[in-house]
C-alpha cells in the first residue's frame, strides 16, 4: 500500500484554492513517519491558518455576527479519538482535539474546551477576521432581501425569531419586518463547510476535520464534524473525511456509511461515486477516502483538494 495524505478545503472552497491544500498535504507527508494521526493534524493545521478556508482563522461568524464557534476532531484506525465542539478562543482547534486523544475524556465542548486549551498552554486566540465579517454581512443582506444565494439557510423569519438564543437581540440583526420570500437569485455561496484530511502509512489510517461551522445556526449548534461516524471515521478498512451540510450528514451518518461500503468490498472510488449519486443536488456533500489499496475524492461540488503519495 502506498503512503498517502489527502486534504480538502471544504465545500465552499474553490478549485483555484488548491495551493492551500497542496501546502496541507506537503505538511502532512513530512510527519507521516510519526504516524497517520500526526500527519492529518499537521495537514489540517495548515488549512486552519489559511483564512480562505472555514476553519481556525477563517471561521464563519454565527448568525449574530459576533460569535465564532469552532469544531474539530481526529481519529485513527486504532480507535484513538478526540474532538472539541463550540470552542471559541483557539488558533488550531484540531490540536486541542489531538490533545484529548491522550486523556480519558475524548470530547469537550464550549467553555470547557477553551479552559482545557488554556490549561495545556495553548494561548488564547481571536479567530475573527474582516473577511469573515464581510461574508456575514453579505449573507444577512441576502436573507433579508429574499435573495436565494445563501444555499444552506433553512430558517424562516418567524421560526428563527422564536428560537433565537443569542445575547444580541434578533431585531438588531434582522429588523422587525419579516424578510422577503425567496425569489431573487443572489451571489451564491454555501456558509457550511469543513476542511479535512485522511492519511495512511501503509499499515494504519487516520482522519481529521475542522470547521468554523455554519453561519445560519443557533448558538451552540453541533454539526457533523466532532461526531464520530458522521463527518469523520477511521477503521481497519480505511479513513473518511466528509464536508458539506452538517445536519444532513449527521442524519445519514455519512462517514460510517462509506466505511461500511468499503468493509463490504466496495472500493474508495466506487464509494465516492455512490455518495455523489445518493445526494445528487439535494444538499452539498464531498468526501475524501482511503481504503486498503486506493484513494478517492469527490462529491457534488467542485472544491480544492490535493493528494501526496509515496510508493
Amino acid at each position: 500500500m502506498r503512503r498517502v495524505v489527502i486534504a480538502h478545503g471544504g465545500t465552499a472552497s474553490k478549485p483555484d484554492m488548491k495551493d492551500g491544500t497542496d501546502a496541507a498535504v506537503e505538511a502532512g507527508m513530512k510527519l507521516l513517519d510519526k504516524g497517520p494521526l500526526e500527519a492529518v493534524v499537521a495537514a489540517v493545521m495548515v488549512l486552519e491558518d489559511d483564512e480562505r478556508f472555514n476553519a481556525g482563522t477563517g471561521s464563519n461568524f454565527c448568525f449574530d455576527g459576533l460569535t465564532i464557534e469552532m469544531d474539530a476532531a481526529v481519529m485513527d484506525s486504532r480507535k484513538q479519538y478526540g474532538a472539541v465542539s463550540g470552542i471559541r478562543r483557539a488558533k488550531n482547534p484540531v490540536k486541542i482535539a489531538r490533545a484529548l486523544v491522550d486523556t480519558p475524556n475524548h470530547i469537550l465542548g464550549g467553555d470547557g474546551a477553551d479552559a482545557f486549551a488554556r490549561k495545556l498552554g495553548f494561548p488564547e486566540y481571536d479567530p475573527r477576521t474582516s473577511r469573515a465579517k464581510k461574508k456575514w454581512e453579505e449573507a444577512i443582506e441576502q436573507i433579508k432581501n429574499g435573495e436565494d444565494g445563501v444555499e444552506d439557510n433553512e430558517w424562516d423569519y418567524e421560526t428563527l425569531k422564536e428560537c433565537w438564543n443569542y445575547e444580541r437581540p434578533f431585531e438588531d440583526v434582522f429588523g422587525k419586518k419579516p424578510w422577503a420570500p425567496r425569489k431573487k437569485e443572489g451571489k451564491r455561496f454555501w456558509s457550511s463547510d469543513t476542511v479535512g484530511a485522511v492519511a495512511t502509512d501503509g499499515r494504519t489510517f487516520a482522519s481529521a476535520t475542522s470547521t468554523g461551522g455554519t453561519l445560519t445556526t443557533l448558538l451552540g449548534r453541533i454539526g457533523d464534524t466532532p461526531n464520530i461516524g458522521t463527518g469523520i471515521f477511521a477503521g481497519e478498512c480505511g479513513a473518511v473525511a466528509v464536508t458539506g451540510n452538517g445536519d444532513h450528514i449527521l442524519r445519514e451518518r455519512v462517514s460510517t456509511m462509506i466505511h461500511k461500503w468499503m468493509a463490504d468490498g466496495m472500493s474508495a472510488q466506487a464509494s465516492v461515486r455512490r455518495l455523489t449519486a445518493s445526494f445528487k443536488d439535494t444538499t452539498d456533500v464531498w468526501a475524501c477516502v482511503i481504503d486498503l489499496t486506493d484513494y478517492a475524492g469527490g462529491g457534488n461540488r467542485d472544491i480544492a483538494w490535493s493528494v501526496a503519495e509515496e510508493t
